[in-house]
């Protein structure tokens, strides 16, 4: 048999504050159980997840189409304005950079011209719109 005293170790499980916290929890659910039932099990609208906003993911904006993609964009732009495409050559430039709502870069690209003589021109390039799918890359070739 035991007696009602504690031991020395013996640790008691629960408490008043324990009963209080399974009681509420315990009434919560109920209270949510009849909701459901008295909405004839429809889902309260309190209890409803969220509406969210159609927003395009950030990756899918233009600026979040990072520098590197924005690299290639003005590269692929600047090859189409050259006689020779497939000559052109970029050597190390800076990242393109952010700010406007637009992308821009500058750049130089060596590549043959039409009379077979290799030359380097500067570039300067724009890429405008709002996402990725609809940017649009401008390049201007500085002689």
């Amino acid at each position: 048999m035991t007696s009602g005293k504690k031991r020395l170790g013996e640790k008691t499980v629960g408490g008043p504050a324990t009963l209080i916290v399974v009681l509420l929890l315990l009434l919560g659910g109920l209270f949510m159980a009849l909701q459901y039932i008295a909405g004839g099990g429809k889902v309260p609208a309190w209890m409803e997840p969220r509406a969210r906003t159609s927003r395009a993911p950030a990756s899918a904006t233009l600026e979040g189409m990072g520098w590197g993609v924005a690299l290639v964009k003005c590269e692929e732009a600047v090859r189409q304005q050259l006689g020779d495409p497939d000559s052109a050559q970029f050597p190390e430039s800076g990242r393109p950079m952010f700010g406007n709502g637009r992308w821009s870069h500058a750049g130089e690209v060596s590549g043959t011209n039409g009379f077979g003589a290799r030359v380097q021109v500067s570039y300067l390039c724009e890429i405008t719109g709002t996402t990725q799918a609809d940017a649009v890359p401008k390049v201007q070739l500085l002689q």
